[in-house]
């Protein structure tokens, strides 16, 4: 059996190919073709199956960023609200929050659905599901006016709690508009938080026909070039977890962070080979990175998040998303982002990119802005002629006309100092980025060890790890490729969730449990899209003091939970998050959520990886580059390793460059390597 993973990202469309029986594993990298993403997967795939021996997988999971750029390009369907009476405007109501208070020319992002295509409706339900008035069918015919609209949301007010009006509205819209998908916020999120709903029902539906529509024809495509049985195919979720297609397709705000997660699961599962208890995750791609932090206990999860922010670091100034997701920072820092000189004169790196088209100037591919690849290129961390192993051949003389024009130029700098100052600024704002994510959940980064991915992670991994004084970085085998990589050991897994608010020293245990069942088998409905075997089941509690507006997640063991339980383990979670309890305070349940899983694949991603001795063999480097490394206070010669020379306990001191197809892994002086189980160790002095 084989299993196919495959990450289409904003620069590069990375694929992984595992034989399970064997343990042989094929990668493939190449440039994303945004036009029409399903070409590039079409021609990836067809490279690994031939590069194989010709084997079609008979499972493959996909992961894309074709949601997120579309909800930050503006490049979704022509979209309207149906929403209660009186709640027209609350997508520009927003919380009524000021995310900077000193900021006189606040900017937040525009609404996918502008006012003119925000309608209301004559209904009304209580927090508790009970209707006290009724939906005024009638009152929809006005809606056939609204000429051109290409997709439905539906959120009605406290329809969490009972959805009846939002699923006899849907009917009556696909009777109206009988070719827009219409999308009710009861089935995409049914928690509360007027305006975290609204908002995800509002951009699940501006997504949904593109989703679709990509979806549908990568079926389709793939279906056929498997000429002969159709592999199994699954979608990565926000939260690790995979659905089918159909449900991706229904609900394509899932899967905003598909990509990202698949990098996540696979740093983790090195980490516990490696008998790591803290890990900082650096991926960073052609065009976002992106930061999570792991332990012992496994990934950290959330429920809510942002996408489309106008500040990096400043909560509220995004489109709220309430999904289940990973817990990770995702900024625009990557390979393809375009320097530049600020309106105060000073160098600014991102978060504008080139991406895959044009990409970089040194691509040849019509970019002309100054990126990081370019100054990355400048600076000898990169070799020209072994680019993707040779298979796409950079141009110095490109990239360094373009940092002279939009960089050197207007800074009064040299070429060169220009590309070290860009290569510089772009790790610092992944440090300040890690450095803002560690505070805010109270972490000591020097307890961490950093885990470097994606095509660009690598060059600058040792870096970061260097201001942050994060005293060891791990470079995987098949770095530039390892989201698609941890996607072959993710497993099928599907949340659901329901707000239900009400103290808890008046809950039903009866209640609550019946309300449990009722998510488990909406869960395992989904998950029964993906194929059959054995479900674990996982139930848990947002609980909160009463009068707090925020929640701490309590586990719940089994569908059926009692009072005792719910306190013992509010009060765990609450002591490990802010030391101590509140005495004196009910308590109250807000949300319970149950998630359906099954077992993952068996897949060797890491089982070989162990700390080695310090008596490994010295290695010395046939070859040196003239390179300009971070540490560095002017370009000096350094060794240059090749990845596939390397074996496992073979050990060599920094600076190094060692360069593998996928990425080139950039070491500092003073560091101290070792080679195990595939996994580059590299020691970090501050």
């Amino acid at each position: 059996m084989r299993l196919l993973g495959i990450d289409v990202g904003g620069t590069f469309t990375d694929l992984a190919l595992l034989d399970l029986e064997t343990q042989v594993l094929w990668t493939h990298k190449l440039l994303t073709t945004p036009q029409d993403p399903v070409e590039a997967v079409l021609k990836g795939t067809r490279a690994l199956v031939g590069a194989s021996g010709g084997v079609f997988p008979s499972r493959v999971i996909h992961g894309t960023t074709l949601v997120t750029n579309a909800i930050v390009e503006r490049k979704g369907a022509v979209t309207a609200l149906l929403t209660t009476k009186g709640f027209r405007d609350v997508l520009e109501i927003r919380r009524e929050g000021r995310y900077d208070l000193y900021d006189l020319d606040l900017e937040f992002p525009e609404p996918l659905v502008p006012r003119r295509l925000r309608f209301e409706a004559t209904e009304r339900m209580d927090d508790r599901g009970s209707v006290l008035e009724p939906l005024d069918e009638g009152g929809l015919s006005g809606l056939r006016v609204a000429a051109g609209v290409q997709s439905w949301a539906v959120c009605f007010l406290h329809a969490y709690a009972n959805g009846a009006h939002e699923q006899r509205a849907r009917e009556l819209l696909h009777d109206a508009f009988p070719g827009a998908p219409v999308s009710i916020s009861s089935e995409v999120g049914a928690e509360i938080r007027e305006y975290e709903r609204t908002s995800t029902v509002v951009a699940n539906a501006y997504v949904r026909p593109i989703a679709e529509a990509y979806l549908n024809k990568l079926v389709r495509e793939l279906g056929g070039l498997a000429r002969g049985d159709a592999p199994a195919i699954h979608v990565m979720l926000s939260d690790g977890g995979l659905i089918s297609p159909e449900t991706a397709a229904r609900h394509p705000i899932r899967i905003v962070e598909s990509g990202p997660a698949g990098g996540v699961l696979a740093a983790q599962r090195l980490g516990r080979s490696l008998s790591l208890d803290r890990v900082l995750s650096l991926d960073m791609g052609g065009t976002t990175a992106k930061i999570a932090f792991l332990d012992s206990r496994g990934v950290r999860t959330r429920s809510l998040f942002e996408v489309d922010r106008r500040h990096l670091f400043k909560r509220g100034s995004g489109l709220p998303v309430q999904v289940p997701s990973l817990d990770l920072v995702e900024i625009g820092a990557g390979g393809g982002s375009l320097a530049a000189k600020s309106s105060l004169g000073t160098l600014v790196v991102g978060p504008e990119s080139a991406g895959a088209s044009p990409g970089p100037a040194c691509y040849g591919s019509g970019g002309t802005g100054a990126t990081v690849t370019d100054a990355d290129l400048m600076l000898g961390l990169l070799d020209p002629d072994y680019f993707l192993g040779g298979a796409m051949r950079l141009s110095r003389e490109r990239a360094e006309r373009a940092i002279h024009e939009h960089v050197a130029r207007p800074l009064e700098l040299s070429v060169m100092e220009a590309a070290f100052g860009i290569h510089r600024l772009v790790g610092s704002n992944m440090a300040e980025a890690a450095r803002m994510h560690a505070a805010e959940r109270g972490l000591d980064l020097t307890e961490h060890t950093l885990i470097a991915f994606g095509g660009a992670g690598p060059v600058h991994a040792w870096s970061v790890a260097r201001q942050l004084r994060i005293p060891r970085v791990v470079f995987p085998a098949h770095s530039g490729v390892l989201s698609a990589f941890g996607f072959l050991a993710a497993p099928p897994a599907f949340e659901t969730a329901r707000s239900r608010t009400e103290p808890l020293s008046e809950l039903s245990e009866t209640e609550v449990g019946r309300v449990l069942e009722e998510l488990a088998e909406a869960a395992r409905t989904e998950l029964g899209r993906t194929g059959n075997g054995e479900v674990l089941i996982r139930a848990s509690a947002d609980m909160r003091y009463r009068g707090q507006g925020s929640e701490v997640r309590v586990p719940v063991h089994g569908l059926r939970v009692t009072r005792d339980e719910l306190t013992a383990g509010f009060e765990t979670a609450y002591t490990a998050l802010y030391g101590r309890t509140v005495v004196g305070v009910p308590l109250e349940v807000v949300t319970w959520r149950v998630r359906a899983e099954r077992p993952a694949p068996r897949v060797s991603l890491f089982d070989d990886a162990r700390v080695l001795e310090r008596d490994a063999r010295l290695l010395e480097a046939a070859r040196v580059r003239r390179a300009w490394l971070s540490d560095f206070d002017a370009p000096a010669n350094v060794p240059v390793f090749r990845r596939d020379e390397l074996s496992p306990g073979m050990r060599f001191d920094g600076p190094a460059l060692i360069e593998e197809v996928d990425s080139t892994l950039v070491i500092g002086r003073g560091s101290a390597c070792v080679l195990d189980g595939g996994a580059v160790l590299a020691e970090v002095n501050a």
